[in-house]
This record gives structure tokens, sequence and C-alpha cells, in this order.
């Protein structure tokens, strides 16, 4: 009669069968993931393009405009854009 054991074996784990298939998945998920920072990075910047665009556009607007118009009302616009 054999003694039951308190430890008992754990099974040995099996390699994959799809180890390759395993790797495929993977290597798709990190193009994948690497393709969505990429796009993430080229929004970011598209963003900021923006916000200096519009802001030298402001800046172009002043300019021209202090030549049309007295200084005083050119100071109070100028005021109103650094202001804010």
């Amino acid at each position: 009669m054999r003694c039951a054991s308190s430890v008992t074996e754990m099974p040995k784990k099996r390699k994959s069968e799809y180890s390759g298939l395993d790797e495929v998945e993977k290597t798709l998920h990190t193009s994948f993931c690497t393709a969505a920072n990429s796009i993430s990075h080229l929004y970011t910047q598209a963003q900021q393009q923006q916000k200096q665009s519009f802001h030298a556009g402001e800046r172009h607007a002043v300019v021209s405009e202090g030549a049309n118009s007295k200084p005083r009302e050119c100071f109070r616009f100028e005021g109103g854009i650094l202001g804010s």
C-alpha cells in the first residue's frame, strides 16, 4: 500500500504547439502599438503647429492693424491678447 503524500506534484507544462503563431501575434501587436503611438504623436504635433499658427496670425493682425490705428487702441488690443 502506498502512502498518500502531502505534497502533490504539479503536472509539467507543455510547450505550446502554436509558439510560431504566438510570435506572429506578438509581432503584430507590437507593430500595431508602434503605429498607434506614431499617429498619436503626429496628432499632438499638428495641434501644436495649429496653435503656433493661430498665435502668429494674431501677431500679424496686431501689426497690420497697428499701421492703421491709433497707438492707444493698438495697446489695448495687444494687452487683451497678451493678457489671455
